[in-house]
């Protein structure tokens, strides 16, 4: 019993209850708490926060104007070109009234042991008391898709920050998510869908002239007014072969207001380069093993529990990558060193380091 609570507290869902984890789960529950922890936040003149009702009210105010809707065209102004892709027919599958069975079937088929939202019920709770209480939450259901709006105590979330960065600064290196309460979660209604777009990481290739530069950026101020959704230009950036002038360059970014970056660059977790791939281009593969290991303590995992995360989640996590690129088979067998070592129990930090005190793999360097 106790390691199970402890367990749900840990939020590890790939290791099985055993007689060797609960120091683990332990040991995940102290580091986890540590790092939830906004210290300080910097303000845009430099200076620093540190009071926690200070940094509570700078949260508010940072993300109520982030998320606050500008007035503008909205969805109905659409350009026709957009294809429908949701027949009549789908909606009326998407809107029809589920069975008890369908609700049922639902809440066993969701994530149970999910993060609780404000009530701190979770999927297991209902999935074990629903011969109690499944009658009450498909009436719930039946309401929610008959129009009736749903009371606060049901509807309401928690927004938790996950940083972005190692050390963020301020709210915009911290991404929120919403932790919504599992009853919430199982009715599935939508509004009638007419079109469904997805846009996040995108390449745009153009020539450096003024004039398609000038075309490129029409066309995303365009696409700002009819989807409400606004280009982050402190994360967008602008590539160039590296024989290109620094005038032009200035000229680009005077354009654009993008920053100029070097090569090479990740996109969607893939390194792009021109020339010969180096084995540095690869040091962020090396690091996301290397950091998952140290974060595991692996002298508070059995032997069994360090083979499950090799099989698991070390050794898929290479395998992204492996689809799209070739790397030097010297990162590969540097891989399988560190593979080794933590399957064998070699001391957690057990890093190669230089003068400065930077870890890194094999001539791959980062900073921490």
């Amino acid at each position: 019993m106790e390691e199970s609570l402890w367990r749900q507290r840990s939020r590890v869902k790939w290791l099985a209850l055993g007689d060797r984890n609960t120091k683990f789960f332990h040991s995940v529950v102290k580091q986890q708490c540590m790092q939830s922890v906004i210290h300080r936040i910097q303000k845009s003149d430099g200076e620093w926060v540190s009071e926690d009702e200070l940094i509570g009210t700078k949260a508010v105010r940072y993300f109520s104007v982030l998320f606050s809707s500008a007035d503008g065209p909205g969805m109905l102004d659409v350009p026709a070109v957009i294809p429908r892709l949701v027949s009549g027919e789908d909606n009326e599958i998407l809107e029809a009234v589920p069975s008890l069975e369908e609700v049922r079937q639902t809440v066993c088929e969701m994530d149970a042991s999910s993060a609780a939202g404000p009530d701190g019920f979770t999927g297991e709770f209902f999935s074990a008391a629903w011969e109690i209480m499944g009658g009450d939450v498909h009436k719930v259901v039946q309401s929610f898709f008959c129009g009736a709006e749903l009371p606060r105590r049901i509807t309401a979330i928690s927004i938790v920050l996950i940083p972005k960065v190692q050390q963020p600064k301020d709210f915009s290196q911290y991404r929120p998510i919403s932790l919504c309460n599992f009853g919430f979660r199982v009715p599935r209604g939508y509004p009638t869908i007419t079109h469904l777009g997805y846009a996040d990481d995108v390449l745009i290739f153009s020539g450096a002239n003024t004039t398609s530069l000038k075309l490129v950026m029409k066309v995303l101020e365009d696409y700002e007014v009819v989807s409400g959704q606004l280009i982050n230009k402190q994360k967008s950036c602008f590539l160039v072969h590296a024989a290109l002038g620094r005038p032009r360059k200035l000229k680009i970014q005077q354009v654009t207001g993008f920053s100029s970056r070097p090569f090479p660059i990740k996109y969607l977790g893939y390194p792009l380069f021109y020339g010969w791939q180096k084995r540095e281009y690869f040091a962020g593969l090396c690091q996301t093993v290397v950091s998952r290991v140290e974060s595991w303590r692996n002298k508070l995992l059995s032997f069994g529990g360090r083979m499950v995360l090799l099989k698991h989640v070390l050794a898929a996590l290479p395998v992204y990558l492996l689809i799209a690129a070739f790397p030097p088979k010297s990162v590969l067998k540097e891989l399988e060193r560190r593979f080794s070592n933590f399957l064998w129990g070699e001391a957690d930090g057990d890093l190669e380091k230089d003068d400065s005190g930077a870890a890194y793999c094999g001539a791959a360097y980062w900073l921490d």
